[in-house]
């Protein structure tokens, strides 16, 4: 047991899991709010497709999932939703395409797996401290500029029509997301894999949201949720030789169904 707490490596790991499923689950609040859950999904896979071309072409895997990852966040901003292909017809194509040719990249390039790049599950148990660092820093830039903007955010994702009417401008707030959705999965892809990171957009806040009313206990819930998976994930990740994400995944869902059990309780906070 205390092993664990003594090898660097899974400190390491540990760390970029936190940081990388806390901004997933802060994110996830507005995903969810803003009903785009599969908006979430297909940038991911974008992201995961930028890694792949990144390690193929000899580029930092990063820098080119965050240029493809944002590139098509803003694309889905300035998509009108009156063109004559609905906008979630065109999330779901760019996700399926992504998808197959990320796929067919891996299969007939070996140098991505000699890389340990598992686009589905990630490697959390075996990133470096440079991980680290691009994702702190990423994190707190990530933070900062929802600090800033946080009540924007929140008042045209919860009532958008009020929200225009009391001055907060509406094309500012929308562009932040998308860009900050680009941004947090791109920080977060290349070691936690397109699993993980979906995951823990979407499940801790839908938990929160099941067990809590109010903004800032579902997004403290939601924060809270996806720390003690991760935590408890990795340990039983090292004792037991389970694959982390998957295994974080379903605790995640645990968590789910005590807060069905609490809802159906009548427990309200």
């Amino acid at each position: 047991m205390f092993s664990f707490w003594q090898e660097p490596f899974l400190w390491i790991g540990l760390a970029v899991g936190l940081i990388s499923g806390l901004l997933c689950a802060l994110m996830g609040f507005f995903v969810i709010l803003k009903r785009m859950v599969f908006i979430g999904i297909a940038i991911s896979q974008i992201a995961g497709l930028g890694v792949v071309l990144g390690l193929m072409a000899g580029l930092n895997p990063y820098i080119s999932s965050f240029i493809l990852s944002v590139t098509i966040s803003i694309f889905f901003w300035l998509y009108n939703t009156e063109r004559d292909i609905p906008k979630d017809t065109v999330v779901a194509f760019i996700y399926l395409i992504s998808a197959g040719l990320t796929t067919i990249l891996i299969a007939k390039n070996p140098r991505v797996e000699v890389h340990g790049f598992n686009v589905t599950s990630g490697n959390l148990l075996y990133v470096t401290t440079g991980d680290l660092v691009i994702s702190l820093l990423g994190g707190i830039f990530v933070l900062l500029l929802f600090l800033y903007f946080f009540r924007a955010l929140v008042f045209i994702s919860y009532d958008r029509e009020t929200a225009l009417t009391s001055g907060i401008e509406g094309t500012l707030a929308d562009f932040l997301f998308y860009l900050l959705l680009g941004i947090i999965v791109s920080i977060s892809i290349r070691t936690s894999g397109l699993l993980f990171v979906f995951a823990s957009m979407i499940i801790p806040p839908m938990t929160a949201f099941k067990i809590f009313t109010s903004v800032n206990r579902i997004i403290t819930g939601s924060l809270f949720i996806t720390g003690i998976s991760v935590i408890s994930g990795f340990w039983l990740s090292y004792n037991f030789d389970l694959p982390t994400s998957p295994l974080i995944i379903c605790i995640y869902g645990l968590f789910f169904v005590v807060g069905l059990a609490i809802k159906r309780g009548r427990f309200y906070f």
